[in-house]
């Protein structure tokens, strides 16, 4: 592309920047979370290793959505607003180091199983993480994310989170209730858990230990938690986290 070329592309990007109003201001279901140790992950396997799990994350959205069966397609439709547009169903992403942002208008079922996908395909990789779920207003384009929403889920992720679990909030649950409510409106409460201190988390182990086709992941995860005990053992804080994974584990034993 020629200089001229570029000028021209430029100006019309600006143009639709320009051009944009308050309806590219979504509510929205939003999951925000970040990796746990990754200063230690920097340390322990190579920088292009680690980007490349994050870049192989963020595209996970896309590939469970568009992997999943026709009647896992309609379950999700149909637990959501009606909608005629196609792209109230997608699942945007967008990632900056560690921290990775995922939002969808409707699909706020589809967005509890991409999380269970997430934590799973990492925590095979020894890696676990922590975050917030939360309905709120975003904005949410290929290169910014910012909004209300986004902000109280990372206040929710940082204060609240604390130990290898996805904080599902409650302005996340009335709303899919409410989209919901023609089917009864409890579907959520089967993918979550109350914890010790009061909040809900996403239950991922009991629905993947569920899942006849991923048999072998219980062990995977507990083999990941003891490895993690082991190696922050004389790490008090961070010990309590895996602390609390092992917890969350033998309770389903």
């Amino acid at each position: 592309m020629d200089k001229e070329d570029r000028i021209k592309s430029l100006d019309e990007e600006w143009s639709k920047i320009s051009s944009l109003s308050n309806d590219n201001v979504k509510e929205a279901y939003i999951a925000y979370f970040d990796i746990l140790g990754y200063h230690d992950l920097i340390k322990d396997r190579t920088l292009l290793e680690v980007c490349k799990l994050i870049e192989k994350v963020r595209i996970l959205p896309q590939l469970t959505r568009l992997k999943q069966p026709m009647i896992e397609e309609l379950k999700n439709t149909l637990f959501s607003y009606p909608s005629t547009d196609k792209f109230d169903y997608e699942i945007k992403s967008i990632s900056f180091s560690d921290n990775i942002i995922l939002s969808t208008q409707n699909n706020w079922r589809l967005l509890l199983h991409v999380m269970i996908d997430i934590q799973a395909a990492l925590i095979k990789e020894g890696i676990f993480i922590r975050g917030a779920m939360v309905y709120g207003k975003i904005y949410h384009s290929q290169t910014l994310v910012g909004g209300e929403g986004l902000i109280k889920a990372h206040c929710i992720e940082s204060k609240l989170a604390v130990y290898p679990r996805i904080i599902v909030d409650e302005s996340y649950i009335c709303a899919a209730k409410t989209a919901s409510k023609h089917l009864g409106g409890d579907y959520i409460l089967k993918y979550l858990k109350r914890d010790f201190d009061g909040n809900d988390f996403l239950d991922y182990l009991t629905i993947l230990s569920g899942d006849n086709s991923d048999k072998s992941f219980m062990k995977i995860h507990k083999k990941m938690i003891n490895a993690a005990v082991k190696k922050y053992k004389n790490k008090p804080e961070i010990l309590a986290k895996y602390k609390w994974c092992e917890t969350y584990h033998n309770n389903l034993e």
